[in-house]
């Protein structure tokens, strides 16, 4: 598909039973972010994977995350959302390099971590890797419905905070919405523009 076309999918596919089904099984918690993911992707940011900087407490212990999200975006709305994202926020984005395979992806950002009671013994549930192995690259355009020949890149925004949550006034999903909003608007702003000189 065109990435437009893909976009129009991955917004319908949010809204189905069947994603919400599975969000209730995975993590419930993730369903009160689903407006927020939908006004991304309707803002020209394919999502596939993302976390909402949540902790949790269980018995035994405490598990806690920084929120991220991860997925497609035109090469051209990439670079101008990446920059804006690194001057006006505090967040993270950047565009993932694609080569090799598994074996040389082996340090990675933690972006969840479990706590043991009593111990105190840390460990790493999750990591996010600043490439990817070039099947998982085409595996993941291949999910999202999007062509080989389309001028996309994966971009991966995370949190440096732990544990804020991805939906408050300063959170990761609401800023990457306001980034990608803003981008849009200037965009449309310079069209009008154009137009206008060449009358």
């Amino acid at each position: 598909m065109k990435f437009k076309d893909a976009l129009a999918h991955s917004v319908n596919h949010l809204t189905s039973e069947a994603f919400q089904a599975r969000v209730m099984s995975e993590d419930p918690s993730m369903m009160k972010y689903v407006p927020l993911l939908l006004d991304i992707n309707r803002a020209g940011f394919l999502t596939s994977d993302s976390q909402a900087g949540n902790e949790t407490k269980y018995e035994n212990g405490v598990e806690t995350e920084r929120a991220y999200l991860h997925g497609f975006m035109l090469e051209k709305t990439a670079q101008g959302f990446i920059q804006t994202m690194g001057i006006s926020t505090d967040k993270n984005a950047g565009q993932v390099m694609v080569a090799g395979g598994y074996d040389d992806y082996k340090v990675g950002i933690p972006l969840t971590v479990s706590k043991k009671n009593g111990t105190g013994e840390v460990k790493y549930e999750t990591n996010l890797y600043m490439g990817l192995p070039t099947q998982v690259y085409e595996r993941y355009l291949k999910e999202c419905n999007i062509d080989k020949s389309e001028k996309v890149v994966y971009v991966q925004c995370w949190d440096p905070v732990w544990k804020r949550n991805a939906a408050g006034k300063k959170g990761l999903f609401t800023e990457v919405l306001r980034v990608l909003q803003k981008q849009s608007s200037g965009t449309r702003r310079r069209s009008l523009s154009v137009h206008v000189r060449l009358r």
